[in-house]
């Protein structure tokens, strides 16, 4: 495996996290103020519940994807400090048999 590819997608995978993290709350104002504005209806308690029902699903797929970023960035560095350790074993070796 290749890890830079690997890194950069976790990079990308926490930029999307934290962009949609931060754009969740924005997407669902409209729905507050309709509900603020239709006080003591009972459609307004049934979009409160829907828009924190939505809020809640899409907050625990960004948290997903934010854990997704770090495993991958993790899986990136664990192949490269293999792969390091790989070959500062293999030039031991290779130093040894030179001699």
């Amino acid at each position: 495996m290749n890890p830079g590819p690997v890194r950069e997608a976790g990079r990308d995978l926490d930029q999307l996290a934290d962009d949609t993290r931060e754009s969740i709350a924005a997407r669902f104002r409209s729905s507050d103020a309709a509900a603020k504005g239709n006080n003591g209806w009972k459609s307004a308690t049934s979009l409160r519940g829907c828009g924190r029902a939505w809020s809640d699903q899409l907050a625990l797929l960004v948290q997903q994807t934010s854990q997704t970023s770090q495993d991958l960035t993790s899986s990136a560095a664990a192949v490269s400090g293999a792969d390091t350790e790989a070959a500062s074993r293999l030039d031991r070796v290779l130093n040894d048999l030179a001699g």
